[in-house]
């Protein structure tokens, strides 16, 4: 994921979400030859911090070179293409809280709860990061596959 401000994004993601700096690597030609024509960037210049929680990675991405362009929209729910990353968090309420402290902004008609399909008690909540990105989040016992 492409973000517009390292530290406000490194911030929101280990505070808010409890994700971990797992390992930050340079993103450039001499760092790893021939990135700017595996993603199609002439002359990048980047930084990418991999992100832990459990088994949920995320690998987050700050352009020193070229700056990052800003999206020209978003793809709605019944739209083709990315609409939003999923996440699973402990404690809703206290996600809530540490959401807005460090940036983010919470979509608060779109809190529901309920135990279909499983029979497993859940609660869902849209919010967005600081760049706007659209996050799901949700409590119960999470479906990971190890």
């Amino acid at each position: 994921m492409t973000v517009s401000d390292r530290e406000r994004s490194l911030r929101f993601y280990t505070e808010a979400l409890g994700f971990e700096a797992d390992h930050t690597k340079a993103g450039n030609d001499d760092a790893f030859p021939e990135l700017s024509r595996l993603l199609g960037v002439p002359g990048i210049d980047s930084v990418t911090e991999d992100l832990a929680n459990g088994h949920q990675k995320l690998e987050m991405v700050f352009f020193r070179n070229p700056e990052a362009r800003t999206s020209t929209g978003r793809a709605g729910h019944d739209q083709v293409g990315l609409s939003h990353l999923c996440f699973y968090v402990e404690d809703m309420a206290k996600a809530e809280e540490k959401i807005e402290e460090c940036g983010g902004e919470i979509v608060s008609e779109s809190k529901v709860a309920h135990d279909k399909p499983d029979g497993v008690a859940r609660e869902y909540l849209m919010c967005t990061d600081p760049d706007g990105v659209r996050l799901l989040l949700y409590t119960g016992a999470p479906r990971l596959k190890v």
